[in-house]
């Protein structure tokens, strides 16, 4: 019994001895026991102050319903705080040039509302429209709140043309047209007149009338021709007469393909790592031709470490033209090259497919100024072609 409590009094002993020396040294330091202690508790509270409050959206989205374009409509969204701290606003940012937002204040109290003004100018934009306001505030939840106003505008005078629809593809020597309608609020004030067409000789444009019910509707028909391989584009615009809406303008364009089709229109080769471990050296052209008595004269390559062998596809038309990389350490000298056709075609004797050799992603579609028509499809870089014969390759007949 003597040994136990001789034991705990030199533990008390040495626990009181380890709080002295603690308080010591904290006295040294001029830190209170605790400091510690002191800054956990007082830790969420600075949080606290440190956090945003709660953005909520009376009305999120507001619909205008039917509009006159050229009217400017506006409307007022009310935004609540529902946090327990001051909701500070930083900024708020439309989709559109055509929709203008204001803050009436940057920072709302605690369950106190704040007002976002927004101004829609319609003026050229009609049809169905949609536009977010989003507003950025110190929330940490929702950082930033969308908000949505829509509409229907009403055109006073516009054509009936959906976007893109006033374009054509055509052959050479071909013909199409193009038929567009007035359509609008004050189309019964309308006198059209023809001011200016554009696009060259090859676009050409008049006034048209048709009935329906009991009255007329005027529009204007453009008549484009295809005369030479390209991508074309012009414009014919109108006086109409009417003083809130003088002008109207109807962009068109039309792109003239040739006889021959070739798919893919352009060769790409990966050099690096970009090639990857299983590239295959084989890219296969696949050319067809609408004439019926289309023949392929010869073919060949411009430069680089390339062969091009021509052949009838076995059960198919057309013909395909085999191009194989004889040496890949001289392909990454040389940045482009070209397969040449010559042919029996009077619109196009000679035919130049691109190759191009980068390191990088091979780019999709024909390069610049190629014509888009040229369609892309099977047979692009790294695609199998069909299996066929060898044909011989007639030269061209030289006078004698």
């Amino acid at each position: 019994m003597a040994h136990a409590r001789n034991t705990m009094r030199a533990v008390k002993n040495s626990i009181l001895s380890s709080l002295a020396r603690a308080a010591i040294l904290a006295a040294a330091l001029g830190l209170p026991l605790c400091a510690q202690a002191c800054a956990k508790s007082a830790a969420p509270a600075a949080g606290d102050a440190q956090a945003g409050g709660k953005i909520i959206a009376v009305e999120a989205v507001h619909d205008f319903g039917t509009v006159t374009e050229g009217d400017t409509v506006k409307h007022s969204f009310v935004i609540k705080n529902e946090g327990s701290n001051p909701l500070k606003i930083d900024r708020v940012q439309t989709s559109c040039g055509c929709t203008v937002a204001e803050l009436k204040t940057k920072e709302i109290a605690p369950g106190a509302t704040g007002q976002v003004e927004i101004a829609f100018n319609t003026q050229g934009r009609p049809g169905d429209q949609s536009k977010i306001i989003t507003v950025l505030s110190n929330d940490p939840a929702t950082p930033r709140l969308n908000l949505t106003i829509k509409a229907k505008v009403e055109s006073l005078l516009a054509f009936d043309q959906p976007r893109y629809a006033a374009s054509k593809t055509m052959h050479v020597g071909d013909k199409e047209t193009i038929e567009a309608w007035i359509t609008g609020k004050l189309v019964d004030s309308a006198k059209l007149a023809i001011d200016q067409v554009t696009g060259g000789e090859d676009a050409a444009a008049e006034l048209i009338t048709k009935t329906e019910g009991d009255k007329q509707r005027q529009g204007v028909r453009v008549t484009l021709k295809g005369s030479k391989i390209g991508n074309y584009h012009g414009s014919v615009a109108l006086n109409t007469g009417v003083e809130k809406v003088p002008r109207l303008m109807l962009p068109f364009s039309w792109n003239v393909l040739g006889n021959v089709e070739i798919i893919p229109r352009a060769i790409y080769y990966a050099t690096g790592p970009q090639a990857g471990p299983n590239v295959r050296d084989e890219r296969v052209l696949q050319i067809k031709s609408r004439l019926p008595d289309f023949k392929i004269k010869g073919v060949s390559v411009k430069e680089g470490p390339f062969t091009a062998v021509l052949q009838k596809p076995d059960g198919g038309v057309g013909f395909e033209v085999r191009v194989n990389v004889t040496d890949r350490s001289k392909l990454e000298k040389i940045a482009t090259s070209a397969i040449e056709l010559t042919t029996n075609d009077p619109i196009e004797p000679k035919i130049n497919v691109p190759i191009t050799i980068s390191s990088g992603r091979p780019r999709m579609g024909p390069p610049p100024g190629m014509p888009s028509g040229r369609l892309m499809g099977p047979g692009m870089p790294g695609m199998p072609g069909h299996g066929g014969r060898p044909i011989p390759i007639v030269p061209p007949a030289t006078s004698k």
